[in-house]
């Protein structure tokens, strides 16, 4: 008799995947220095302040998630699988709850036929593990199990990856684009400072308080920082001339005295209220005849003049008080001939005060200059 061959049964093919996913959010921060050279100059002095910027990243991630397929397929020649139940479990997180074959079971899976089963699972962390998969089975064929390694790597989404920095000096960066795979960045740039006119932000005579800002906004959820540095800064400058004035009698009387520009016009003249007059016209109004009383409009005229004319000599600001005095004759003053100013008979004492007021001053305040004549 001939023996009978029993047919080789052949154990499920068995096979499993593992895809790795999680999010990263890209958390930022910013922060300013400024190293200064000298905060105490003179008025002619330039210093420069050197400013870094430093930029970066911390990586906040979650979401992790794991996720595949399960591929059983029963070979050719072989009787029906009976499939009882279809595991799978993660070293250190346990059991995968979420599988789905798409059938129930028991399931009997015919020869030659691929059973596909689908999975996911979240997790707490990004910690490596193994995912290990078991089909049980009932009958001649046999069961089967396989892994996978469960591993993170680049995330598969991002937020605020970039940013955008700026800065409040115009030197600094504008618009500059950063990016979380940079680290951390390093912006490096100067600042000049002074009333040198090469400097870049004009300081005041005194002390001064200077800030500025660095700044970014990230590209997908417009989250803002910034970062303020300030720097002091005492600028040492000459102590300006008070004004003082030459008198009448430099003016009028002093042999070779030719008088300036006084009235931003012509050359030689003075303006009183809407009336030029000329040196020759001066010359006339100081030698007048002075009996009976200067004129309330002589007056006024040669301390007026003296001190418009001194003007050009001396460009320091008129003292408030002066300034005042000056306005009154100005104001009232109208249009004077010569002959007008050295009447006796005009009127005009709010003029006459202010010249006396005047006169007073310029005694007080008056320039040195040899060889003057006589003051009126």
């Amino acid at each position: 008799a001939t023996d009978l061959i029993e047919p080789t049964i052949l154990p499920l093919g068995f096979e499993k995947t593992a895809e790795t996913s999680y999010h990263r959010d890209w958390q930022w921060k910013i922060r300013k220095y400024a190293y200064q050279k000298l905060s105490s100059l003179t008025n002619d002095q330039l210093t420069a302040i050197n400013y870094q910027i430093k930029v970066g990243a911390i990586a906040k991630d979650k979401d992790w998630q794991v996720a595949g397929t399960i591929t059983i397929t029963n070979p050719e020649g072989n009787p029906a699988a009976e499939i009882t139940s279809v595991t799978d479990v993660l070293s250190s997180s346990g059991p995968i709850t979420a599988i789905d074959c798409g059938v129930t079971l028991p399931y009997s899976l015919p020869a030659g036929e691929t059973l596909t089963c689908t999975y996911e699972q979240s997790l707490t962390s990004a910690s490596s593990q193994t995912n290990t998969a078991l089909v049980e089975t009932t009958g001649a064929v046999s069961g089967a199990s396989a892994t996978a390694p469960v591993t993170f790597t680049t995330p598969t989404s991002e937020t605020d990856h970039c940013v955008s920095v700026s800065d409040t000096n115009p030197q600094g960066p504008q618009g500059l684009e950063v990016c979380a795979h940079e680290s951390i960045k390093t912006i490096k740039y100067h600042v000049t400072f002074g009333q040198n006119e090469l400097a870049n932000v004009p300081l005041a005579c005194g002390d001064t308080r200077y800030s500025n800002t660095a700044s970014f906004i990230t590209n997908d959820t417009e989250t803002r920082g910034e970062s303020t540095v300030a720097n002091s800064f005492h600028v040492e400058c000459p102590t300006p001339t008070p004004f003082c004035s030459l008198s009448q009698g430099y003016w009028f009387a002093k042999p070779g005295t030719t008088w300036p520009d006084a009235n931003g016009a012509n050359v030689g003249e003075v303006t009183i209220g809407s009336s030029d007059y000329t040196q020759a016209d001066g010359a006339a109004v100081w030698s007048s005849s002075n009996a009976g009383g200067i004129a309330d409009l002589k007056k006024g005229f040669l301390q007026f003049a003296a001190i418009k004319l001194s003007q050009t000599m001396n460009l320091a600001p008129l003292p408030t008080d002066l300034a005042t005095q000056m306005a009154i004759i100005n104001d009232n003053w109208g249009t004077h001939t010569v002959a007008e100013i050295i009447d006796n008979e005009n009127e005009a004492e709010a003029i006459a005060d202010a010249g006396g007021w005047i006169g007073d001053w310029i005694d007080e305040n008056h320039c040195v200059e040899e060889e003057e004549e006589p003051v009126q």
